[in-house]
């Protein structure tokens, strides 16, 4: 399937997602992702028979946020005191 192919599939069943909840306004963000979650849910069997031939991707790592190195290195700095 062609990306083009792809985004207009997605971009229909966001749009059936609108009618069935009524047309509501400012909710088109979240029919797309919907749509692109149900999309992805299609897809896990195909990505698992590639998991099987060892041609998947990688989940990248979460980076550490500021917040987070900052109450670390307080942590780390209060039990080496």
């Amino acid at each position: 399937m062609s990306e083009e192919e792809l985004f207009e599939q997605i971009w229909q069943r966001a749009y059936q997602i609108w009618l069935d909840e009524g047309r509501p306004r400012g909710r088109d963000r979240i029919h797309w992702l919907h749509a692109v979650a149900e999309f992805r849910e299609t897809l896990e069997p195909e990505r698992s028979n590639a998991k099987d031939n060892g041609t998947t991707r990688r989940k990248p790592r979460l980076k550490a946020t500021a917040s987070t190195s900052a109450s670390e290195n307080s942590t780390t700095a209060a039990s080496a005191r």
